[in-house]
């Protein structure tokens, strides 16, 4: 944070706020609020947001004491209420026969919820109860501001407050209870709150759990043998240690596991475990996805199981490369060179059913093929028949974070050197309008920079094509265009991407959550002979 010695009250975005560094501009005199944003962050005042957010937002204040929460535009309601996640907290009385007086939302009243359990809190501790007011925030809110995010500012960890409205109204009961005995104390007030508190720790366990997930898979190869990587990690909310082993329950044919995977997670903390096998085969389906299903099973924790996807496909060589003309009708499919089956990077949609899905409303495939001096990549984008995707005829891609906005684009990522963790820095990417516009990029260009990024004459051609039901794009890369790569066998870290504009979805095939810029976020393209 820089150093503005004029600045008295800093009040940060929820995303921008940094604990360690505002603590600090306390402890010289400043105050420290803070602006509501959106998960995993801190919760949402939005009209959407689970129930017990509002009342969060001040336990959340409380838990990193900062001074208030800043909430601008909130009674402006305008001629009509809305029901947006941008709506006010208050609204005009007049559409409801109350024209002397405004109506406060539901979301206002769980507000003003918290704010008391928040004095109630402020109270506890100057009255020689700092601690328990402490454990009890800390018990609720687990993590937030720029402690939700994991690798950097663009990728996060799960939402780290209790959503149980059971849990807040126990707190509430719990802290009453101890500034009645704290004024007047008794044996019947006494017995209450250790009956209080069995019930609040009780409750409290449901919340406080571990979370097992895979963070991606990557392929190596050993001389004859492949080699799979699967980036486990261990999120542990519990005020205690967690200790296992992770596990592929059904190994498939021909697979060994290499070495014991096992794993301590901090009271707290987090933890990262390499689980590796070797692999005689892969048999990854049509779309180059194979599902593995991996556990992680601790003695005091229990069992919890979590299924990693494996992106992979092949790149076979070909004597008559297709065309770049953007039509993909030339090119060799049917060598397991496709990769499809993509899955949203952010948040998810419903399907036609209602139930929650990953995948995006539109289908992409991408193939892949080579010759001795380039690289093939076909994309072919679905959309509705009657509709065009949206493009501006400039040489721009404008981003939004991590992704690329505001307009349909492909985007192909490349990592010759497949390395398995990092920054990102190496990655080679490609993105493409539906006019053809390449931007080539050596690293991935990102707001605020995740690394160096840079233009790279990539020598690539580049065409694209829109038809009666989809788009489409051809790309051939020379070999030599990647620093020190060349033609080679092995396997090269890749995936591919596509912005729907239209319905704001961002989708990959690697099946990446948050953000595809780091080697173990890619998929696995296999150059066999």
């Amino acid at each position: 944070m820089a150093e503005l010695p004029q600045v008295d009250v800093w009040s940060p975005p929820a995303a921008w706020f940094e604990p360690e560094a505002l603590q600090r501009e306390r402890g010289l005199g400043k105050r420290a609020w803070f602006v509501p944003g959106a998960p995993p962050y801190c919760p949402a005042l939005a009209v959407e947001a689970p129930p017990t957010d509002a009342r969060a937002l001040a336990w959340q204040a409380f838990a990193y004491r900062t001074d208030g929460v800043w909430i601008e535009h909130a009674a402006d309601a305008g001629g009509s209420p809305r029901v947006d996640a941008t709506a006010p907290l208050v609204y005009p009385g007049t559409p409801y026969g109350l024209n002397d007086r405004p109506v406060p939302s539901i979301r206002l009243k769980r507000l003003r919820d918290g704010l008391l359990d928040y004095e109630l809190l402020r109270l506890l501790e100057r009255n020689g109860r700092p601690l328990l007011a402490d454990q009890a925030a800390r018990r609720l809110i687990r993590r937030g501001f720029t402690d939700a995010c994991d690798e950097n500012l663009l990728s996060w960890l799960s939402e780290g407050w209790s959503d149980d409205p059971a849990a807040y109204l126990l707190a509430r009961r719990v802290i009453l209870t101890e500034l009645a005995n704290a004024f007047a104390p008794s044996p019947a007030s006494e017995q209450e709150q250790q009956q209080n508190l069995v019930e609040w720790e009780r409750t409290l366990s449901l919340t406080a759990r571990l979370t097992a997930d895979v963070r991606g898979v990557r392929l190596t190869t050993v001389g004859s043998a492949m080699h799979v990587h699967a980036m486990g990690q261990l999120v542990n909310d519990a005020d205690r240690p967690v200790e296992g082993r992770w596990s592929l329950p059904k190994s498939p044919v021909g697979w060994k596991p290499l070495g014991q995977a096992a794993a301590r997670v901090a009271a707290r903390g987090r933890a990262r475990t390499a689980i590796q096998f070797e692999a005689d085969s892969l048999a990854y389906d049509a779309s180059g996805v194979l599902a593995l299903p991996l556990a992680f099973d601790s003695p005091t924790a229990g069992a919890f199981a979590t299924e990693a996807r494996v992106a992979v496909t092949s790149c076979p060589f070909v004597e008559r490369p297709p065309t770049i003309d953007g039509d993909l009708s030339d090119w060799p499919i049917g060598s397991n060179n496709v990769a499809g089956d993509f899955r949203l990077v952010r948040g998810s949609r419903a399907d036609s059913n209602g139930r929650l899905t990953l995948a995006p409303t539109l289908p992409t495939r991408a193939a892949f093929c080579r010759d001795r001096e380039r690289l093939y990549v076909g994309v072919y984008c679905g959309l509705p028949d009657e509709e065009q995707p949206l493009w501006r005829a400039d040489n721009q891609i404008p981003i939004d974070g991590a992704i690329p906005w505001g307009q349909d684009v492909v985007e192909i990522l490349l990592d010759p050197s497949n390395a398995l963790e990092g920054d990102g820095g190496g990655l080679y990417a490609l993105q493409v309008k539906p006019s053809g516009l390449l931007v080539a990029r050596h690293g991935a260009l990102t707001d605020p920079p995740m690394n160096d990024s840079r233009p790279w004459t990539s020598g690539a051609a580049a065409a694209a094509r829109t038809e009666r039901g989809g788009w489409s794009v051809e790309l051939a890369v020379p070999f030599a265009a990647f620093a020190g790569a060349g033609y080679q066998t092995g396997v090269w870290g890749c995936n591919v991407t596509r912005l729907d504009a239209r319905r704001g979805e961002y989708s990959s095939w690697s099946g990446a959550r948050g953000h595809c810029y780091a080697p173990h976020r890619l998929g696995n393209l296999l150059f066999v002979e």
